[in-house]
This record gives C-alpha cells, structure tokens and sequence, in this order.
C-alpha cells in the first residue's frame, strides 16, 4: 500500500521560504545605504491668474524674500533655495568618481 499524501513537507518549505524572505530583505535594509530626496512643487498664487513656480532638479528653501500681497518687479527673486543638499549630492558624485 501507498503511504497517504501529507502537505507538511510543502508547507515547511513554504514557511522556510518566506523566513528566508523576511530576513534577507531585512537584512539587506540594515546593509543597504539609499540617499534620496522628495521633491515637492511649490506654487505662488497673484490676484489675476496662477502662475506655477517650480525648480527643475527641487531643492530646500533658505529664504522666502516676498510676501503676500505684494507687487514684485520682472526678475526679482521670490526665494532662495539652500545648497546644502546640492553640495552633499556634488561631494558624492565626486566621491563616486575617486572611486
């Protein structure tokens, strides 16, 4: 006679499998070093129509030079954006390229 079919190999394996899962990946988020940023649009709102201010690559804002209500000249700046970030991420590239 045949011995009847048991499920316990496969899900022992099935467990096995998925422990080996959990601890790999959470091994590797302790190993892994990510650096990344949010980029988030920002926006100025004028009394006749909307216009979108946005920085192409993102960034912090140091200063803030305008306020609300107020009449600004053609090329004036609104905002300062800190550098910061982008001296950190300048230093890494080179660092990359020593490498």
């Amino acid at each position: 006679m045949t011995d009847p079919w048991s499920s316990r190999g496969p899900v022992i394996a099935g467990f096995a499998t998925l422990l080996l899962l959990f601890f790999g990946l959470g091994g590797w988020s302790v190993a892994a070093s990510i650096s990344g940023a949010i980029v988030v649009a920002g926006r100025v709102e004028v009394a006749q129509a909307r216009q979108i201010v946005q920085h192409p690559e993102g960034g912090v804002v140091q200063a803030i030079h305008v306020t609300e209500g107020e009449a600004v000249a053609a090329g004036a700046p609104l905002l300062t954006l800190d550098g910061t970030l982008l001296r950190a991420e300048l230093a890494t590239v080179e660092g990359q390229l020593c490498d």
